[in-house]
């Protein structure tokens, strides 16, 4: 049971790990968007880079102000 537990985790993380490389590309085409910048953040904080996702939250702050 642990094996199988610590393959389901190992496969959960891939896909956040691929999901964040996404959201970064999708990012990139479009560095104003609120949803996709949330999105990092919580992806950042589930993958434990607490730098990035404090630089993302930065960027919705300051992007909040500007509207």
């Amino acid at each position: 049971e642990q094996a199988q537990a610590d393959s389901l985790l190992n496969e959960a993380n891939k896909n956040f790990r691929d999901a964040y490389r996404y959201m970064e590309a999708t990012h990139r085409l479009n560095p104003h968007d609120i949803i996709t910048i949330q999105a990092l953040i919580q992806l950042a904080n589930v993958l434990g880079l607490e730098e990035q996702a404090e630089i993302y939250r930065q960027k919705a702050e300051e992007l909040e102000r500007l509207r």
